[in-house]
């Protein structure tokens, strides 16, 4: 076995062990001098190459400045799809400064040309959309030019993008940075763009939209085709479909009282249409009357025409009742009857014309009594017609081929005279020697101037139509002459006055005008109180008939049209309107004064007391 190694112990002592100093003091101020002098060396080092470099950068700047791409070379290169060469470089501070000044200019320019471009491109896209006297044609020559396929809104986006890119393009690679520095920019300004026109483009494209389809509505929905469907069956549930449909459709275009009005013109369109149809299919029918009283009963049943019934549905519907639609009806009938009246009268009046203008000529002539016009005349008209020439020949032979009616101006004269008891012996010569007069009205009137140169007899005939109340030359003609039948009276009563007259000079006895007056007035009594009554109730008649003719603002309140001698409720009528305030009358009455309702009353009350 291997030995141990037997272990030592160190003992500890008290003595300290001193190493001895060395001094550096002199090494550390020379080396804190040396690097004083080296730092100083490196500041000036780095002045002068400061002074240097900012020399370079400030001629490189103006270098650049002077010499950065022009727009026509910017443009150049947009339009080659190159890349703009730009002055300077990248390893140097002079060319660095020169390609910074180049390349600062440059973008300016590029940002004003693209932005120039597109306000040019959005102005021939705003002409093209706006000028609505550009054809087709014209737009797609337009488009051509500018190198889109139309003017819609993603060919604008299309056309600003391609402007944006080609100037971008053009520093792509030799300023990647500032290139898509200029197509954010630039994109904020074209989406400015597109934006202003696309709103413009809807809203030109809605009018577009909104008036095609009231175009296309005037043909779906006009007289013609809601009158077509209420010819078949259905008819009125298709209109609904057809009008539902229609409304739901404007609601994209038009709005607020834009759509009362579009309904208010289908409301017109179907009520046009209803009455056409429904007046066309009732007097189709052999008793269109019967027809009118069943839709005012409301009676129309299954046997009725299909037009008729769908028409009366569509207008009920729309608020009309059956009485309001019969009225309608019965005004047309009216209107139909009175157009085929005319239209027959005026054909009837064609066949005569001929006819009848011949034979004027030659009654023309014969009354004027000019001889040579009446053979002209005559022989025209025995072409046209033999048996008339012939009797109007005849009637000329017996007038001893004179003149056979009277100067209707001298005639008429003389007649005044007459009424007036004025005509004397020397009014009637000058009458005949003048040749105004035919040969019976020459003894006619030399008559009534032997009865007027009567002094006595011209004082009673006076007196007479003084009592009469008769205003000087007045003739009867008409019977609704308020004093036609007093003129009759006081005619036939001066009439049987001229006979005693007549009567007492062919007998040679006493002739008493006066008395016989007095005895003539006395027995016509009765006569003329009739006269008077009937004048009365004449008037009020003929203010019941001026009534009538506001018929059809009678219906909205109730009242019937007046029977002739109906007087008291014609009073009525009236006291009810004048009572009322001018805002609740009848259209008719809304004007009256109330001297105008006391003068109509009394009339009618003066024509009840006479009928009663």
């Amino acid at each position: 076995m291997a030995r141990q190694p037997t272990s030592m112990r160190l003992r500890e002592s008290n003595q300290i062990t001193r190493i001895p100093r060395v001094d550096f003091t002199d090494q550390r101020v020379q080396e804190q001098g040396l690097s004083q002098l080296s730092s100083s060396l490196q500041r000036m080092s780095s002045f002068f190459l400061q002074q240097s470099a900012d020399k370079a950068k400030i001629e490189g700047a103006e270098y650049g400045a002077a010499n950065a791409p022009t727009p026509q070379q910017i443009n150049e290169a947009y339009k080659k799809g190159q890349e703009l060469e730009l002055p300077g470089d990248k390893s140097t501070v002079y060319g660095r400064s020169v390609r910074k000044a180049a390349l600062e200019i440059a973008d300016d320019q590029i940002t004003a040309l693209a932005s120039m471009g597109m306000s040019n491109l959005a102005q021939v896209f705003d002409n093209a959309l706006n000028d609505d006297t550009m054809t087709d044609q014209q737009r797609a020559a337009l488009a051509a030019e500018i190198g889109v396929n139309d003017f819609g809104p993603q060919s604008f986006a299309n056309a600003l993008d391609t402007i944006n890119a080609g100037y971008a393009a053009v520093l792509d690679e030799n300023a990647p940075g500032v290139a898509r520095k200029f197509r954010a920019q630039s994109a904020i300004t074209a989406n400015s763009k597109y934006n202003k026109y696309l709103e413009a483009y809807v809203k030109k494209e809605n009018q577009r939209l909104e008036n095609s389809f009231l175009q296309a509505h005037e043909t779906i929905f006009s007289v013609e085709s809601i009158g077509d469907l209420l010819t078949g069956q259905g008819g009125v549930d298709a209109i609904k479909r057809k009008r539902q449909e229609q409304t739901t459709k404007s609601v994209t275009f038009l709005e607020g009282s834009e759509i009362k009005t579009f309904q208010d013109n289908m409301d017109a369109t179907q009520k046009t249409a209803a009455m056409q149809v429904l007046t066309d299919a009732t007097f189709a029918q052999k008793d269109p009357v019967k027809i009118i009283s069943n839709v005012q009963k409301n009676t129309v049943g299954g046997d009725t025409p299909i037009g008729v019934r769908n028409s009366v549905q569509l207008l009920k519907s729309m608020g009309m009742s059956n009485t309001e639609i019969a009225q309608e009806l019965r005004k047309r009938q009216t209107e139909i009857v009175n157009f085929e009246e005319n239209e027959q009268a005026a054909v009837n009046a064609k066949a005569e014309q001929d006819f009848k203008q011949l034979k004027a000529n030659v009654i023309t002539a014969m009354g004027t009594g000019n001889t040579e016009a009446f053979e002209t005349a005559i022989e025209a008209l025995r072409i046209n017609n033999p048996l008339e020439a012939a009797n109007l020949e005849q009637k000329f032979i017996e007038a001893g081929r004179r003149r056979t009616v009277s100067d209707p101006d001298v005639r008429s004269s003389l007649v005044n005279l007459i009424s007036s008891a004025e005509l004397s012996f020397d009014d009637v010569a000058t009458a005949v020697a003048d040749g105004t007069l035919s040969n019976k009205d020459i003894e006619y009137f030399q008559g009534e101037a032997n009865k007027i140169e009567n002094e006595e007899f011209s004082e009673t005939a006076n007196l007479m139509r003084g009592i009469f109340e008769l205003p000087a030359n007045y003739t009867a003609i008409k019977d609704t002459d308020p004093n036609f039948d007093k003129a009759r009276i006081f005619a036939r009563l001066r009439g049987r006055l001229e006979q005693q007259l007549t009567l007492a000079r062919k007998e040679g006895t006493e002739y008493n005008a006066f008395e016989i007056m007095n005895k003539l007035i006395a027995e016509e009594g009765g006569a003329i109180l009739e006269a008077e009554k009937t004048i009365k109730v004449n008037s009020a008649n003929s203010l019941i008939k001026t009534l009538n003719a506001l018929s059809n603002e009678f219906q909205p309140i109730g009242i019937e049209i007046f029977e002739l001698g109906d007087f008291q409720r014609a009073i009525d009528f009236l006291e009810s309107q004048r009572r009322l305030d001018r805002s609740d009358r009848i259209p008719a009455t809304k004007m009256f004064e109330d001297k105008d309702f006391v003068g109509r009353i009394q009339t009618l009350k003066q024509g009840l007391e006479a009928s009663q």
